[in-house]
């Protein structure tokens, strides 16, 4: 029998129709009525309510369905029925008659199954793999099991949740390599990191920590391996087992279930035996994604760092027209975009087509007679060089600034900082940039006021030693 013999063949419809949303936002809300009822269904006229408020929330009547062409329903009730009608043509609920010939909506077992799914899906649920390992050894060292029924009470548990934990653990496998993706793409590095910061919370200190420490198989693993080899070594244990998979499997050859039993035994001391191998392969990919993660936004903040020399000249060039008279060129918008014109920059290297200039060796020129400097005239300029270097832009020197005007108080309102020259407020702009970087020593808090100083006008912080 094929799967659509069981499910039929427009199971599917309504999630591949323009109306997909619609109807799983339905066919949740009916589950969710329906999972807490004994019997798994709930009246129907319960859930017409429910459906009719959705719709009417929605404020949708009206509909073009691909088949029957436009409808227009007179109230959301009519809307209701109508998607409570092609939920059970498409196979996914059906409709009985209950006490007091009350019908009730139910669904039918595969669609749950399959609904289940897809909500594990939307809400990105993590295994709990410290359950899955605790149940499969409860199951193993249970002593009474193996001597009422081992195949029933044993074995198919173990395979059941053995499987389920190695299928969760690919599951995990993939999740990385998912976040790996991500860290190559072309993104930002505060995209980088705030991704980085949720793998940590969701998979590096939540699944992968743990099965490497309180989930780790381990330390279970000798114990299950050895209750599973009673299974061939204990040869009343195995008529036992055998019996019991010919009962269920309704296998008549006795030789044939014995076979089963052994190759089923094998089948899962391999699975946990490739324990290792699987969580080998997530340690790796989450190493790799660590360094892919810190690596690309090294990257990225690394170019970054050519902003604040850029910044730098902006405004260096900004005070020297200012203080040159020249404020007026900066009202015209045309001539203030100038100075953000990027150019490509170029290099040689052994492809280039441009031909190196020879050397022309030694011309015989006459050798150069030093020239005695004036005493005075140097040291004037080695003072205008000093000069020069101090008021050079750089953290160290704004640093120093902060520590020369705050002296020895703690906090300092950058309203009160001194604002009589134009170069005071590039350096106060400086002040605000270089806060809270390494070896600053300083931070600022904004305070949500905007001010004018000396007719500068910009939001208020605080500087914080």
């Amino acid at each position: 029998m094929s799967f659509f013999d069981i499910v039929g063949a427009s199971f599917f419809k309504p999630l591949t129709s323009s109306y997909k949303e619609v109807y799983f936002d339905c066919l949740n809300m009916i589950y969710d009525l329906c999972k807490y009822q004994m019997s798994n269904s709930e009246e129907k006229g319960v859930v017409v309510e429910h459906l009719a408020d959705y719709f009417e929330d929605r404020n949708q009547k009206k509909f073009v369905f691909d088949e029957e062409g436009e409808e227009n329903f007179a109230d959301s009730r009519a809307v209701a029925f109508e998607f409570i009608r092609k939920l059970k043509n498409f196979g996914w609920i059906d409709e009985e008659i209950g006490k007091n010939y009350i019908s009730r909506i139910y669904f039918n077992d595969y669609a749950i199954t399959l609904l289940e799914s897809f909500r594990k899906i939307v809400s990105e649920e993590e295994a709990e793999y410290q359950s899955i390992i605790q149940i499969i050894y409860s199951i193993a060292v249970n002593e009474d099991a193996y001597r009422q029924k081992p195949y029933e009470n044993v074995l198919i548990g173990l395979r059941e949740n053995i499987e389920r934990l190695i299928r969760e653990l690919k599951k995990l496998n993939t999740s990385i390599k998912k976040y790996i993706d991500k860290a190559t793409e072309n993104k930002e590095a505060a995209e980088i990191i705030e991704d980085y910061f949720t793998y940590h919370k969701d998979i590096g200190s939540k699944a992968y920590h743990r099965l490497k420490t309180s989930d780790n198989i381990s330390r279970y693993r000798p114990q299950i391996l050895d209750r599973l080899n009673r299974f061939t070594e204990d040869e009343d244990i195995l008529s036992r087992t055998v019996r019991g998979y010919m009962e269920i499997q309704g296998e008549q050859d006795s030789v044939k279930a014995e076979a089963e039993i052994i190759g089923i035994v094998h089948y899962l001391k391999g699975e946990l035996k490739n324990y290792d191998a699987i969580i080998q392969e997530i340690e790796e990919k989450n190493f790799r994604y660590i360094n892919s993660a810190i690596e690309r936004a090294k990257f990225l903040l690394s170019t970054d760092k050519n902003i604040e020399g850029k910044l730098n000249k902006i405004l260096e060039m900004y005070v020297r027209k200012w203080n040159a008279g020249q404020e007026e060129l900066w009202k015209e918008e045309e001539a203030f975009l100038q100075i953000f014109n990027i150019f490509q920059s170029g290099f040689l290297d052994g492809e280039s087509f441009y031909s190196p200039r020879e050397n022309k060796g030694d011309d015989g020129g006459e050798e150069f007679s030093g020239v005695e400097l004036d005493a005075s005239k140097l040291e004037q300029k080695r003072e205008q060089m000093d000069q020069k270097l101090k008021s050079l832009v750089t953290q160290k020197n704004i640093c120093e600034y902060v520590d020369t005007v705050m002296s020895d108080k703690k906090t300092m309102l950058a309203s009160a900082f001194p604002l009589d020259k134009n170069e005071d407020f590039v350096k106060l702009i400086f002040v605000r940039f270089f806060a809270g970087k390494r070896g600053s020593g300083y931070r600022v808090e904004p305070t949500g006021k905007m001010i004018l100083v000396n007719g500068f006008r910009f939001p208020d912080f605080c500087v914080v030693r």
